[in-house]
């Protein structure tokens, strides 16, 4: 008998409701992660968060996840997209996950494009129908024409890999190992990691595997950042690499806390969230 693959959809939550609750209906997942934006602010999306929910649990057999992310922030959405999907596939390596622009930020947008290119994952997204007025739109622009902005942000293709091949175990295990420190060598780095894996000394073949490890991470990955330091380097993660690292830890600890299931009546599971606001 052949075993029925799961799937999973993942939704950053904004305020079009009805749209976004279609893409639900329509996508027959088992497990559904909302996830709301922490802004107080946005404290509305929170609410629509939990009217859907309610709405799954009266009407779906599907579970959910709550949790939340500050979605003008790069490295927190990063965070909390790797914390939901490393969740998951570490129950089901074959999971079909579907990740959902339909209510969310240009930045998520993005995080979202690198991630589904780099697991191989479908993007899904419900357009409006509902025109808006002319009035509406000179409004919006009286709202919006002096407003300068912030800084200029510069999105790099982060993640690149060939489609479907996520990061490795020791990519991932650099990558929560660096955190947010500094190391002022590689070397530095792969004593340490050679230490924790009881390791009397570095071996030759160690070595070259790590060092070859944090290349790809520098200058194919571009998770970590490089500073000349005398005739070594230091090095640290780039934001997307901290939120990367970030999300991979939360995952680790949400499921030795409680792995996950795709029992409907765990659907009032509130512990990724609980993780997100312990983490702030």
């Amino acid at each position: 008998m052949v075993k029925k693959t799961k799937r999973v959809l993942i939704i950053p939550v904004g305020i079009y409701q009805e749209r976004v609750w279609k893409s639900i209906v329509r996508s027959g997942a088992q497990r559904i992660h909302l996830i709301w934006d922490s802004k107080p602010e946005y404290s509305i999306t929170e609410k629509v968060a939990k009217e859907l929910r309610k709405r799954v649990s009266e009407t779906l057999m599907a579970g959910v996840i709550e949790s939340n992310a500050d979605f003008s922030d790069v490295e927190d959405i990063y965070r909390v997209l790797i914390c939901s999907i490393e969740r998951e596939r570490s129950e089901d390596p074959f999971v079909e996950i579907a990740l959902d622009t339909t209510s969310t930020t240009k930045e998520a947008w993005h995080v979202i494009s690198n991630l589904a290119d780099a697991y191989g994952y479908a993007i899904s997204y419900v357009p409006g129908i509902q025109k808006m007025s002319e009035e509406t739109v000179r409004k919006r622009y009286g709202l919006e024409k002096d407003d300068s902005g912030g800084e200029v942000e510069i999105f790099l293709p982060t993640l690149s890999m060939p489609t479907g091949n996520p990061l490795s175990d020791s990519e991932a295990s650099v990558l929560c190992k660096i955190g947010g420190r500094t190391y002022n060598s590689v070397t530095d780095l792969i004593e340490e990691l050679a230490k924790e894996a009881g390791l009397d000394k570095v071996i030759d073949a160690y070595e070259k595997k790590f060092l070859r490890v944090v290349r790809d991470l520098e200058e194919k990955r571009l998770l970590i950042g490089a500073k000349a330091n005398g005739r070594t380097k230091s090095i640290q993660l780039t934001r997307e690499g901290r939120g990367i690292a970030k999300g991979l830890s939360e995952a680790k600890i949400c499921l030795e806390e409680k792995p996950v299931s795709y029992d409907v009546s765990s659907s009032d599971s509130r512990d990724q969230d609980a993780r997100t606001n312990s983490a702030r």
